[in-house]
């Protein structure tokens, strides 16, 4: 679908001009580092960006753990810090993700989109609102099985303090939540939100700040 609309964009602009606009350089461009995000809620994910040591545990169906493993996740902001993008990598197999999150204005809501090397079925969809009050994200992660049937999940990631947040995974199953994933994730370089002057949580009432 994202070849399919990308190919109908570039006919489009091809279309419009008499001449077909300078193909952008090669070269990568730098992205703007000393900017402001557009609005207060993409500024909200600069708390996200940095460098994370993280430990999965994965569930059967009855809730016990029947496997773990270690990993990292990379954050960094792009396309002027209009969005974040997530390096995710875990076990001894290799699994990676790449994905990016954004404010959308028009929805008021975060929506973004994720790649992986463990399926060909194309990418996973999610929307994601904030809750201030629990210092919680929660997404709804929209796929497609490899029989071309809709999956559901729902993600809670809660945010224990600047340097620590847990996400855990529930695989919607009519009107039941299954717990599939867990995972806790410990922040490995400076957080820039607090370089920055943002504070997700009040110093005075954790532990963790000025540590």
């Amino acid at each position: 679908m994202i070849a399919a609309a990308g190919v109908v964009a570039a006919l489009f602009h091809l279309s419009t001009f008499a001449d077909p606009p300078a193909s952008p350089s090669s070269e990568p461009k730098a992205d703007r580092a000393d900017g402001d995000p557009p609005n207060p809620e993409t500024a909200r994910l600069i708390q996200w960006v940095g460098s994370w040591a993280l430990v999965e545990r994965h569930f059967d169906s009855a809730g016990n753990v029947v496997a773990s493993a270690r990993g990292g996740e990379d954050i960094i902001w792009i396309l002027d810090k209009h969005a974040i993008r997530r390096s995710y990598a875990a076990g001894e197999s290799g699994f990676r993700a790449n994905g990016a999150l954004a404010w959308s204005a028009a929805t008021k809501r975060y929506e973004g989109m994720w790649f992986d090397n463990a399926t060909t079925n194309g990418p996973t969809r999610c929307r994601a609102e904030w809750n201030d009050e629990s210092k919680t994200m929660a997404y709804t992660l929209e796929s497609v099985s490899s029989d071309g049937k809709a999956v559901v999940h729902r993600c809670v990631e809660q945010w224990l303090d600047d340097e620590r947040r847990t996400a855990t995974t529930f695989l919607v199953q009519g009107d039941t939540l299954v717990k599939r994933v867990e995972v806790e994730y410990k922040r490995t370089t400076p957080c820039p939100g607090k370089q920055a002057g943002f504070r997700m949580f009040n110093p005075e009432l954790t532990e963790q700040d000025g540590k």
